[in-house]
């Protein structure tokens, strides 16, 4: 597997994994292998520490991926990105299971049809960056690895968000059930950051953007 730099506008082509060396295509299965993995190493060296370059590569690489994994799936593409015969398999561009391979600027996409076994990516994603608080009857995500949630004695609930003080990272609220969120507030710390937010209105972003590693409580 290679990592490589490239930019596309609407599918977010960035910081992309290509499965082959001979196969300058991003493939979904590959890249939520990927994240998984990053996750992992992230939890798996927390008390040594990570060069800091390290750290900013991981984060946005995890950060890009959320961005660009939705455009895997053929109804949230343009009909004109997606080859009309596939040279294997088939698309069907209805169906929710996504391209085999997302290619590079012009040319279009789904040239080796569909991947099924590539549909277990919301899996990967959706533990990792949507935490359900049912005592606080609401879902926090991050577009950033962060540590799983400890629950104090008093109830409130913290956790660290990993990254770099250069990039940032998007933190939203969400309700658990219904179309309100209780009266939340959030205490945000780390990195030169304090600040205190409180809202009760749905999926606003508290604040718009976070620069890591930063503390949330």
């Amino acid at each position: 597997m290679g990592l490589r730099l490239w930019t596309w506008s609407q599918t977010g082509n960035v910081l992309r994994v290509i499965p082959l060396n001979d196969a300058p295509y991003a493939a979904v299965y590959e890249e939520q292998e990927v994240l998984a993995s990053f996750h992992d190493y992230i939890k798996m060296v927390k008390e040594a520490g990570l060069p800091d370059h390290i750290t900013l590569l991981l984060s946005e690489y995890i950060r890009y991926v959320l961005h660009r994994a939705s455009f895997y799936y053929p109804p949230l593409i343009d009909r004109k990105m997606m080859v009309e015969k596939p040279k294997t398999g088939e698309i069907e561009k209805e169906a929710w299971i996504p391209l085999e391979d997302l290619q590079d600027g012009w040319k279009q996409s789904g040239e080796v049809g569909q991947e099924v076994y590539g549909a277990g990516l919301p899996f990967t994603v959706v533990p990792r960056h949507y935490k359900v608080l049912n005592d606080q009857r609401c879902i926090v995500f991050v577009d950033y690895p962060s540590d799983d949630p400890e629950i104090g004695a008093d109830g409130s609930v913290s956790f660290r968000i990993t990254g770099h003080p250069a990039m940032f990272c998007r933190m939203r609220l969400l309700p658990l059930d219904g179309l309100e969120l209780p009266d939340v507030r959030v205490m945000i710390g780390g990195g030169g950051q304090r600040a205190t937010h409180g809202q009760r209105r749905p999926g606003v972003r508290l604040p718009r953007r976070l620069h890591g590693p930063v503390d949330i409580l």
